[in-house]
């Protein structure tokens, strides 16, 4: 709720993707986030965050 939360604004946060076949059945995605949390949010928005995923694809 509004009373709770300061702004509507919890942070920044920068994704980025990149995907390439490997083969005709083989496809590797890699993906990243950045997240700055607002010091005056309370937790869980306040905190820093960067997570990163891998995945392989196997078409057949």
């Amino acid at each position: 709720t509004s009373s709770t939360l300061p702004s509507k604004n919890f942070g920044n946060e920068i994704d980025a993707l990149y995907t390439v076949n490997l083969t005709k059945k083989l496809n590797f995605l890699a993906k990243a986030a950045w997240y700055k949390g607002k010091d005056n949010m309370p937790s869980p928005f306040k905190n820093d965050l960067t997570k990163y995923w891998i995945q392989l694809t196997y078409r057949y």
